[in-house]
């Protein structure tokens, strides 16, 4: 099992799927945290600011990553 991953990964698909993975969960964090229950959460300071400001820039941002991961 132990060669078979080494071989794996000393094939160079190792480190592809790495970066993959870490980009479509990067993405997909930022997309959790960028959503306005999510971001209060975690920023409760930001309940006070205007919400239509960070619900367009939500909309904005979840239409743009996902074309992010798709280059």
């Amino acid at each position: 099992m132990i060669s078979a991953v080494r071989s794996y990964w000393n094939d160079g698909r190792g480190p592809i799927l790495l970066r993959y993975a870490l980009l479509s969960y990067g993405i997909a964090a930022i997309e959790w945290l960028l959503s306005p229950v999510n971001l209060l959460w975690v920023f409760p300071s930001l309940k006070g600011n205007g919400s239509s400001a960070r619900e367009s820039l939500w909309l904005w941002t979840m239409s743009l990553l996902p074309l992010v991961w798709f280059v």
